[in-house]
């Protein structure tokens, strides 16, 4: 009887310190990350007119050595290197970016295409940084900020050109929304970029820009 006794002793001791190197390992949560507004600024890395069209290339630059920073950096040279690098190959390249700089994000919109377009279309995208939580913006992000959904968001925009042009002479159609950016205000307000067909038989694609507060919308004028 003692012996037995003595084997379930064991036996829970074991368990015991078990669980508390299980414990020890657990994953501690992450500590939020604080900085200061100055701590990032953007600039751009190539700022140029080539061929009458101008070429702007942002760049963050953090004085923390903010990995976020980097890999943002990285995706925009991944994306915006080649469309520059086109004019190499007799293109004209067009790069057009808007900053967008308050106490809580710092972010750039960049209209971007190669032209001759043949076939293809001027596109828009975004980059947007929290500077106080060193935290790459997704659009996800936006979409939560504004409560809303990207199926809403793309309706929203092709019910208001809809009704931009329901007293046009011609049938207007309004198809292809995209959204492809955003920017977040500081008060997380929302702006959203994307693509959007407008026409009939000979459609035009334009860049537009929709303030989901408002519920109004601008088309880009084309470089």
């Amino acid at each position: 009887m003692a012996t037995r006794t003595k084997r379930c002793m064991i036996i829970l001791i074991g368990a015991f310190v078990t669980m508390l190197c299980a414990c020890g390992k657990e994953k501690q949560p992450e500590k939020s990350v604080t900085l200061n507004k100055e701590d990032t600024t953007i600039s751009f890395c190539v700022d140029e007119i080539l061929s009458d069209y101008p070429i702007q290339i942002p760049e963050f630059q953090s004085k923390c050595d903010s990995s976020v920073v980097k890999s943002m950096n990285n995706d925009i040279t991944d994306l915006l290197m080649p469309v520059y690098e086109q004019k190499d190959n007799g293109k004209k390249p067009c790069i057009i970016t808007e900053i967008y700089d308050n106490n809580r994000y710092l972010q750039a919109v960049c209209q971007y295409a190669v032209y001759p377009l043949d076939g293809k279309y001027e596109k828009v995208v975004s980059y947007n940084y929290d500077r106080i939580q060193d935290k790459k913006l997704t659009l996800t992000d936006a979409l939560i900020a504004s409560g809303t959904t990207l199926d809403d968001v793309r309706q929203l925009v092709n019910d208001y050109f809809v009704h931009q042009y329901e007293d046009s002479e011609n049938e207007i159609a309004i198809y292809g929304v995209t959204v492809d950016g955003f920017v977040m205000n500081e008060d997380d307000s929302c702006i959203y970029y994307g693509n959007v067909c407008i026409g009939n038989d000979a459609y035009t694609l334009y860049i537009y820009a929709f303030d989901f507060t408002t519920k109004e919308a601008r088309l880009y004028d084309k470089p």
